[in-house]
């Protein structure tokens, strides 16, 4: 054979035998290496599934959802649930005979297939805790932090039966002294409230002074002692020459126990104004028990400055006993007079989806860096939980996009829950000055989450579409759960006009909040001057029908006296909130000038 042709054949079976080969493997990761833990996306840390009188049994099947995790090559995932663990002790928990459990899952979802256990008694329902980890092959992440859900169970449930619950504060009831104040307390049930307006309990001020305002703020402060039952947090910040103190009310099988615990500032002085503003904050650090904020907002030095009227914002930590006497951390600014930190406090959610809840605190007074002439343009403060609790440095300054004087961006704040669905919680703020088409139009901004916390820029900006001018829209906000039952949480803004105030409510979606209010809720009241909307908040599921209710409050409607004041309840439905079937809520003391209605709390 020529030289030529045996040097052709040998390139031709080389050739062959090289395009016979595998291709080479993609490279894998090194020898040891894990997947990363995977992010969860539902259900929320302390999250609960629903009322178990709910007509569906979904309630007691969840799903649960996570991200993928970024590995090359095949995952799979294991999640357990379990019901022996203990609030205090979530890190010891082992797991060791769960309810329910998957292993070797290729999905990013499961749901169990039977319901999962529940109490039938009082507080109806079952706390679970639960973990998941990602694993390629024998070689698995770290377990995630044990998270805990509330199954069959609705928020602001003060005795357990199922059904949520409502409190409304008249803090200038005289109650035989002058601007004392009172809060009422009204039990939900299968046909919601009772339309006689008959309250279930009365709470006056334990110190009976005058000028106390108890009942100036309200909230539904979670459950502090784990036991199953919602608490409530009631500020009283005109007591002892505007000191102010809050009181604890905790919840049983016969309502709320009627005698407090005290939560006072740790230094108080005259005009502190503890109490102001209060709100349940969450589980901060992840141990199981709910924690509260109080804000004093009329604090006048802190620890990083001084001035009048900076403002302080103090957290205390839940524990099976209630909540400890001392706060956990005292978080202040100090950086002009009468920035007013602390004058709106609230649970953020989780904004950065680590199974921890995060707060945000409102400063309404804060001005342009070097103007100290008290413009009130406001800022708001996100502070991160961890499991060591706050971190005591703000992660995040939120200003409104085109700050100007007099907006007081910061005057309402609140967490609204996970309006689009991606694991992370969202943040609300009201600018009830705003100038943007009107004097006094006002505006409100939605702040989204992600893996770094809340995004600096607001995505979604709110405004009164009716554009009149002092109708102060923001002036109030707040989550309203899911009204339509469409599986992302729902926002309401309030425009507390002083005039004729309205309501409107915003639905959320995948691609976050609607610009567009679903629907406006005008003042029913209809004689003027009523403060409709003044006090807002979503009051979870009233009726256990499955959808979300809302509460408005009118402080100044007269009701056969000056300012005695109403609320008004709407319920939800598969369509939204239904605005045709109210019911009215009135002032059930007799005296003129008790602001009822002032603020407002279900959730």
């Amino acid at each position: 054979m020529p030289h030529g042709s045996l040097a052709l054949l040998l390139a031709g079976l080389l050739a062959t035998a090289c395009s016979d080969k595998e291709p080479a493997p993609k490279p894998q990761p090194r020898y040891g290496e894990r997947p990363s833990v995977p992010h969860v996306v539902a259900p929320h840390n302390g999250e609960h599934t629903g009322s178990m009188r709910a007509y569906t049994s979904s309630f007691a099947q969840p799903i649960f959802e996570w991200a993928a995790v970024d590995w090359d090559g095949p995952v799979t995932y294991d999640l357990e649930v379990d019901d022996s663990c203990a609030a205090g002790f979530v890190t010891q928990c082992g797991f060791e005979s769960p309810e329910a459990s998957v292993h070797g899952l290729d999905a990013l979802s499961w749901q169990p297939a039977d319901p999962l256990a529940i109490n039938l008694w009082q507080p109806v329902g079952r706390r679970y805790y639960w973990r998941m980890r990602a694993c390629a092959g024998e070689m698995c992440s770290p377990w995630t932090r044990p998270r805990h859900l509330e199954v069959g169970r609705t928020r602001g449930d003060f005795n357990g039966d199922g059904f949520s619950d409502l409190a409304v504060g008249a803090p200038l009831i005289d109650n035989g002294g002058e601007d004392q104040g009172s809060v009422f307390v009204y039990f939900g049930g299968r046909k919601g409230i009772s339309s006689d307006n008959r309250h279930s309990q009365r709470l006056d001020d334990p110190k009976h002074k005058d000028r106390s305002s108890f009942g100036v703020s309200v909230s539904v402060a979670g459950d502090l002692n784990a036991d199953g039952f919602a608490d409530l947090v009631i500020g009283a910040a005109g007591t002892d020459e505007y000191r102010g103190f809050a009181y604890l009310y905790f919840g049983s099988a016969r309502g709320l126990d009627p005698s407090p615990y005290r939560l006072g500032p740790p230094d108080g002085s005259p005009d502190d104004w503890f109490g102001a503003s209060v709100a349940g904050a969450g589980d901060v650090d992840g141990d199981g028990f709910d924690d509260v904020i109080v804000g004093a907002s009329g604090t006048d030095g802190t620890h990083q400055g001084m001035g009048e009227d900076l403002g302080v914002a103090h957290l205390f930590a839940g524990g099976p006993l209630g909540v400890k006497p001392m706060a956990m951390v005292s978080l202040g600014i100090g950086q002009m007079n009468f920035d007013q930190f602390g004058y709106a406090v609230t649970s953020a959610g989780d904004v950065n989806g680590d199974g921890y809840a995060d707060i945000a605190i409102g400063s309404p007074g804060a001005d342009q860096a070097g103007d100290r002439q008290g413009t009130d343009r406001g800022r708001v403060y996100l502070y991160i939980g961890s499991a060591d609790g706050i971190i005591p440095v703000p992660t995040s300054r939120l200003e409104a996009p085109v700050p100007r004087d007099h907006d007081r961006f910061g005057a309402a704040v609140a967490g609204v829950g996970d309006i689009d669905g991606d694991g992370y919680g969202e943040l609300v703020v009201g600018a009830p000055g705003t100038d943007q088409h009107t004097e006094d139009g006002g505006q409100a901004f939605v702040f989204r989450g992600g893996n770094k916390g809340l995004e600096q820029a607001p995505s979604t900006t709110l405004t009164d579409p009716s554009a009149r001018r002092f109708q102060r829209f923001g002036s109030s906000v707040a989550g309203a759960d899911d009204v339509n039952g469409d599986g992302f949480d729902d926002v309401l803004i309030g425009a507390a006009s002083h005039n004729r105030g309205r309501a409107l409510v915003y639905h959320g979606g995948r691609e976050g909040l609607s610009v567009s209010p679903a629907l406006a809720v005008i003042d029913p009241l209809g004689d003027g001057y009523n403060h409709f909307a003044e006090g807002v908040a979503g009051a979870g599921d009233i009726n256990g029908d499955g959808f979300g209710d809302i509460i408005v409050g009118a402080s100044g409607a007269d009701n056969g006296g000056v300012f005695r004041g109403s609320a008004v309840l709407y319920p939800g439905t598969e369509l939204g909130v239904d605005n045709t079937r109210p019911l009215r809520l009135d002032d059930p003391d007799s005296g003129s000038h008790d602001h009822f209605g002032h603020v407002v709390a279900g959730r």
